[in-house]
């Protein structure tokens, strides 16, 4: 239940220290995990980061839970952490880290950041990103996810498996989307939005940056299309091409945002339910999210 009150934005210096487990859905290869690793482990809020995440990617895989196979857990060194990798599901990385791989939970799990907006019911719900972090809800720890949207070269080069080429070309980007997913997480820590009980789901725009505007939104409803087509050999595979999403005047809407160049922020209900704000509780979240300052 939200408050009828939100409490005012605090400067980052006055952010709780926090015990961060991150993980993600891209796994191990993911172009932004290093740099996001090396950015969160110089925030002064965090006491201790722990990353946890899938050993493959594990991408469209929503809030699966490995049942009937037996989970190993390896380590690796990614920068200056040492990660845990899982062979299963970023649901599994969320509930492995709270509840069995650590003495104590923590205090905050980051998801993400995703490469491709996970925007609309279709791609949240679809979403291993929202998955990891909406495990981590239901497990009892506060969720963030964060993703971005992507051009359609880098979508093509992505799924052609061109992950060098990829992650040369591309690096400036990868680092501007890390530093405004970060700069995002402390703006939603002061304005302290952690506290509604919710999953808090960012995306970023391509090209968002630290001045871009930031809009509260509303999951947009959409319809899947065909998402298969059959081959010649009689096997049905994969072809990607957006829902159509139903537009509504009466909401600010997360894909339409983004769509817009907006960096889209959505409170959602463990079950993906919007949590209803009254028009003033928006505009004062929206205000603390766009006139926040960093302070030292």
């Amino acid at each position: 239940m939200i408050t009828s009150h939100l409490p005012e934005s605090k400067p980052v210096s006055m952010i709780a220290p926090k015990v961060v487990q991150l993980i993600n859905d891209d796994g191990p290869e993911s172009p932004l995990l290093k740099p996001f690793i090396a950015k969160l482990s110089s925030c002064s809020w965090i006491k201790e980061l722990r990353v946890v995440i899938p050993a493959s990617d594990n991408s469209w895989i929503g809030t699966a839970l490995s049942r009937k196979s037996e989970i190993s857990v390896t380590n690796r060194k990614i920068g200056n952490c040492v990660a845990y990798l899982v062979s299963g599901t970023p649901g599994d990385c969320s509930n492995l880290g709270i509840h069995s791989l650590f003495s104590s939970p923590p205090d905050l799990v980051i998801s993400g950041p995703n490469l491709g907006q996970n925007t609309g019911a279709p791609f949240t719900i679809a979403s291993g990103t929202l998955g990891g972090a909406i495990i981590a809800c239901l497990s009892g720890a506060k969720a963030i996810a964060l993703s971005s949207e992507l051009t359609p070269e880098i979508w093509t080069e992505l799924l052609l498996g061109h992950t060098n080429p990829t992650l040369k070309k591309w690096t400036n980007h990868w680092d501007s989307i890390v530093a405004t997913s970060v700069d995002l997480i402390e703006r939603s820590l002061s304005a302290e939005l952690h506290l509604l009980s919710g999953i808090i789901n960012i995306n970023l725009p391509w090209g968002a940056d630290l001045s871009s505007e930031v809009a509260i939104t509303s999951v947009q409803t959409g319809t899947l299309p065909a998402f298969f087509s059959k081959g010649t050999d009689g096997l049905f595979r994969h072809t990607f091409s957006f829902p159509e999403f139903e537009p509504d005047p009466t909401r600010s809407l997360d894909h339409e945002t983004v769509a817009q160049k907006k960096i889209s922020v959505s409170i959602l209900k463990p079950m993906h339910a919007n949590f209803e704000l009254s028009s003033k509780q928006e505009s004062e979240i929206s205000e603390k999210l766009n006139d926040f300052k960093l302070q030292p």
